[in-house]
C-alpha cells in the first residue's frame, strides 16, 4: 500500500500535469504547490484508490487472523467482531 507521502506526490503530479503548474504559481505565489495541498487534504479525508483501500483491508484482516483446528485440518480464522472493527477502521462509521 502506498504511504501518505507517495499518494500525495502521485496525485499532485497528476493534477499539475492536468492543470499545469501555472495554476500552482497563480494561486500560491510560492514554492508551495496548491495541487499538493489539495492532494494532502483529499488523503486526510480518506480518499484513495479503491485498490489501496481493499489492500489495506486485507492487510488488517491478516493481522487479526489466527489458526484453529477444524476437524483434522488447521484453518485461518478471523472473528466477525474483528472484521466489523476493521471495516469501521478502513471505511468509516
Amino acid at each position: 500500500m502506498k504511504t501518505r507521502e507517495e499518494f500525495v506526490e502521485e496525485l499532485a503530479t497528476v493534477m499539475c500535469e492536468e492543470f499545469g503548474t501555472e495554476a500552482c504559481e497563480e494561486y500560491c505565489g510560492s514554492n508551495v504547490c496548491a495541487n499538493r495541498f489539495i492532494a494532502e487534504k483529499l488523503y486526510d479525508a480518506g480518499y484513495r484508490k479503491q485498490s489501496d483501500t481493499v489492500r489495506e483491508f486485507v492487510e488488517k484482516l491478516r493481522d487479526k487472523e489466527f489458526s484453529a483446528k477444524i476437524g483434522s485440518e488447521w484453518v485461518a480464522v478471523v472473528k466477525s467482531l474483528d472484521i466489523d472493527e476493521i471495516v469501521k477502521d478502513v471505511c468509516g462509521e
